[in-house]
């Protein structure tokens, strides 16, 4: 009878640890001692001048991969992008796309 309260007492004793332990531990994703504090300002700085974006016309399955500039319209983006696919036949009109 004493072997088996000594044995739970144990099992306890090393799931407190465990549990102890995990709970102390950095996380994962929010260990904020890995990356400096500049890195964040310099991605902020190279997103706001510009962006990737994919083109893709479902009905023949064509994607073009583009990165673009804030200041690009849609309309522009939809000419580079069938320029790019090769959709830009002259008697394709622009509002079909």
């Amino acid at each position: 009878m004493a072997r088996r309260s000594i044995l739970s007492v144990a099992a306890a004793a090393v799931m407190a640890l465990c549990l102890l332990r995990t709970s102390l531990a950095p996380s994962f994703a929010g260990s904020a001692g890995l990356q400096p504090a500049v890195r964040g300002s310099h991605v902020a700085l190279a997103a706001e001048k510009r962006f990737e974006v994919f083109v893709t016309n479902p009905s023949v399955g064509a994607r073009t991969r583009m990165m673009i500039s804030p200041s690009m319209t849609c309309a522009e983006i939809v000419e580079r992008g069938r320029k790019e696919l090769g959709f830009d036949q002259p008697w394709i009109k622009n509002e079909d796309f």
